[in-house]
């Protein structure tokens, strides 16, 4: 990070332009699982989790509750999305295909592998 005083800004906008996969995981009988999603840097890579952690309030108190987007443009698995047929524009003969989860934007509550706390209320919405 170049610099760490964010105090004079209203938020963080982060992205993320790259290559990325899904490194496997191999279970105790030899089969493999879903692993960690990773990102890939000119000169590294690294966990996609570790793309946000230099600004949780611990390491960047200035961006305390301040929002914090990421949008990564990187494939996340090598499955092969064949898309689903549409029609464009105002053409009736012209025909294209879009991913299958196209016009999605997904935001959760919370990374993975924690809960999300609604003690008194969910501080998400």
């Amino acid at each position: 990070m170049v610099r760490s005083n964010f105090t004079t800004e209203e938020c963080l906008m982060v992205v993320f332009m790259s290559h990325g996969a899904e490194e496997p995981l191999r279970t105790p009988d030899g089969t493999e699982t879903m692993g960690k999603e990773i990102l890939y840097a000119t000169d590294a890579c690294f966990k996609v989790d570790d793309l946000w952690r230099s600004f949780t309030p611990e390491k960047c108190p200035s961006l305390r509750d301040k929002p914090k987007l990421f949008f990564i443009d990187a494939c996340r698995g090598k499955t092969v999305d064949t898309g689903f047929p549409t029609r464009g524009g105002d053409s009736v003969s012209l025909v294209h295909t879009i991913p299958h989860d196209a016009d999605f934007l997904i935001s959760q509550s919370t990374s993975t592998g924690r809960l999300a706390t609604a003690d008194g209320g969910s501080p998400y919405i």
